[in-house]
Order: C-alpha cells, then sequence, then structure tokens
C-alpha cells in the first residue's frame, strides 16, 4: 500500500541520493588530479547551496569520509 505522497518522496530521495554518490566521485576524481581539499570543499560547499537539507548533510558526511581517506 502507497501513503499519498510518500512515492514522491522514494523518488526524492533516490533523486538525492544519486547527486550525492555523484558529488562523491566528482570529488574523488579532483583528488586524483591533484586538486587540493580546500579548492574540492569549497566547491561543494556551494553546490549544496542549491541543494534540500538532506542531500547536504549526506554530501558532507561523504566528503569527511573522501578527505579521511587521503
Amino acid at each position: 500500500m502507497v501513503v499519498d505522497g510518500a512515492k514522491e518522496n522514494n523518488v526524492l530521495e533516490d533523486v538525492g541520493c544519486g547527486i550525492c554518490e555523484m558529488a562523491v566521485v566528482w570529488a574523488q576524481n579532483q583528488l586524483m588530479n591533484n586538486r587540493s581539499s580546500e579548492y574540492i570543499k569549497n566547491y561543494l560547499d556551494d553546490v549544496k547551496k542549491y541543494l534540500t537539507n538532506a542531500v547536504q548533510i549526506c554530501i558532507a558526511n561523504n566528503w569527511r569520509t573522501v578527505e579521511s581517506g587521503i
């Protein structure tokens, strides 16, 4: 049984997860191309301004994970 709006919320969550995954891959690629951690963090901070809170938190948490692996 689908509650009104539940299906829409799941779609939005899936999109948010996809955006987060793309941001993490982008950050990893930037590190491989010798971009500084500061450059990557600043760029991700700018991007997060346009995203929902849930996606912002996801990107921030995943960036910390990527950064700690440097």
